[in-house]
């Protein structure tokens, strides 16, 4: 389950093979709830005491009035946070930094609040109770709540609801039980926070209070933190694992644990992971799903009666292949291809089947899975106002929008694609251009730069019509002696001045131009 973004598909046309980057997360499960996108809004069931499912928690699906334009959301112990294709994120739940008690008295926060600070953001992770934010552009990482363990990676102990930024170069991240992952953009691990289990990957059980890079690892891709472990998703396929073990989390077929990153032998072709309080989960390269580790409230799928734990990976067989899946505390969910949601496990708060059930006592469980009454549709495509083929011959420019699909690659529907331009003053640009015919004009004075905004709206007859906007600042060929720069090695850097000389060079100085000037992230509709 990956995607290739605008960056990666130019860097492919002029330089060759490029990495791939994981899916954003449409499902997530936290304490005693779980979220899922739908169309761009939010559908969710479970625990709403605190705020975590919106106003009206009992509905079924629980879903959140105003909160539009959704692309990933991520659900914490007693909060979730949704990413908006903006580039903002959002909150809902525990709004206090002082611990309370599940079903305890809550100081909730039920309508969504924009999280302060954040902005160009397009990858999200709720822990127990803090939270990450990742802006790809910049592999900036930012980290808010609780910090008593040092999981915000700040360098201190002290919990903040100011995003703070701790670690760049950050590829993708993990939020467990008062610890935090990140994958680098080498390829390297690194984390921090609450060691006490060894779930940091360092050889030893001493917290860290600032990112620590784990030794051994250069191949991950993906990372997964739980309550008191962590999976490492390697590019191969195969999985890693880390911490305790008392349940069999780490799939090691024994119930030792373990401070070093060790293989999961009976794992490989595996596209995703994820790791619950204790017990872990992943998808295979045929979308089967495998889970492991304790199974006392059968959030292991597997119809014992009596608790037990499985120290290796066990193969679910469900009603279709399985597109995403999640781990709560002590229950599962899964997105199957068909839309439709399955879960198994804890039922404590009606997380799998929409009961009213709350309180301590309760202790409904599932024991295999079944199907849960919510719906969701993260088939949509995304759109970015990139630039996949440019030519230029004088004042030509031809523009191509770059528009990625679902998880399957193929649109749902016919996509009908607009460009339209806003010239500066002396600029005449010609505003119609359809990908059927995308060839603009450009014609300015000599010797003058001017900038032009790209506007590119997409619909595909299913969903509303999203759009993405760009900023070309166009030259002439007088350009290069006005600037005075030559193809010195350090040219590409400076190429946020847009001098373009010939396509031989641009082809160069597009790619570096798109790295110095990121566009809005992939757009669901």
């Amino acid at each position: 389950m990956t995607k290739l973004r605008y960056i990666v598909l130019l860097a492919i046309m002029f330089f060759g093979v490029a990495p791939l980057w994981a899916d954003p997360a449409y499902l997530s499960a936290g304490g005693y709830h779980f979220v899922g996108v739908n169309s761009g809004q939010i559908l969710g069931l479970g625990d709403g005491t605190y705020g975590q499912l919106g106003p009206s928690p009992n509905d079924i699906p629980a879903t959140i009035p105003g909160l539009t334009g959704v692309t990933q959301v991520a659900a914490g112990g007693f909060s979730t946070i949704a990413l908006k294709f903006d580039g903002t994120v959002w909150f809902l739940g525990e709004s206090t930094l002082q611990h309370t008690t599940p079903h305890g008295t809550p100081n909730a926060i039920a309508n969504p609040v924009q999280v302060a600070g954040l902005s160009g953001i397009d990858a999200i992770a709720a822990g127990h109770r803090h939270f990450l934010a990742l802006d790809h552009d910049t592999g900036q990482l930012f980290a808010w709540g609780h910090n008593g363990s040092g999981q915000l990676g700040d360098g201190s102990l002290l919990d903040t609801e100011s995003p703070t930024l701790v670690l760049t170069g950050v590829d993708s991240m993990a939020a467990g039980d008062g610890f935090s992952l990140a994958v680098m953009s080498d390829n390297t691990v690194c984390s921090w926070g609450r060691n006490t289990h060894g779930q940091l990957g360092l050889s030893d059980t001493a917290d860290r209070p600032i990112p620590t890079l784990v030794p051994g690892v250069s191949n991950a891709f993906a990372v997964a933190a739980g309550g008191q472990h962590s999976l490492i998703l390697l590019t191969n396929g195969s999985v890693l694992a880390t911490g305790n073990n008392a349940f069999g989390q780490l799939g090691l077929g024994t119930s030792s644990s373990t401070s070093t990153p060790t293989a999961v032998v009976t794992l490989s072709g595996i596209t995703a992971i994820a790791a619950g309080y204790h017990h872990s989960g992943a998808i295979g390269s045929t979308n089967q799903a495998y889970l492991w580790g304790r199974n006392f409230e059968g959030q292991c799928g597997g119809g014992d009666t009596s608790p037990v734990s499985y120290q290796s990976p066990q193969t679910l067989t469900l009603d279709a292949p399985v597109m995403a899946l999640a781990c709560g505390y002590h229950f599962t969910i899964f997105e199957l291809t068909d839309g439709t949601v399955w879960g198994t496990g804890s039922n404590s708060d009606g997380q799998l089947d929409g009961s009213s059930l709350a309180g301590p006592g309760d202790s409904q469980k599932i024991l295999t899975p079944q199907g849960v009454p919510v719906t969701l549709d993260s088939t949509f495509p995304y759109v970015d106002a990139g630039i996949s083929m440019i030519t230029w011959s004088g004042r030509y420019v031809q523009l191509a929008p770059i528009v990625v699909n679902n998880d399957d690659g193929d649109p749902q529907a016919p996509l009908t694609c607009l460009w339209t331009a806003v010239p500066a003053a002396g600029v005449v640009f010609d505003p119609n251009a359809y990908i059927e015919d995308p060839t603009v004009t450009i014609t300015k004075a000599p010797g003058d730069a001017a900038a032009v905004v790209l506007t590119l709206a997409v619909n595909d007859g299913v969903h509303p019509t999203v759009q993405d906007t760009m900023t070309i600042d166009v030259y002439d060929d007088a350009c290069l002696a006005a600037i005075g720069m030559g193809l010195a090695a350090d040219y590409p850097a400076d190429f946020d001045r847009n001098c373009i000389i010939n396509f031989d060079d641009f082809a160069l100085m597009a790619t570096a131009w798109l790295d110095d000037n990121p566009l809005t992230e992939p757009v669901p509709k």
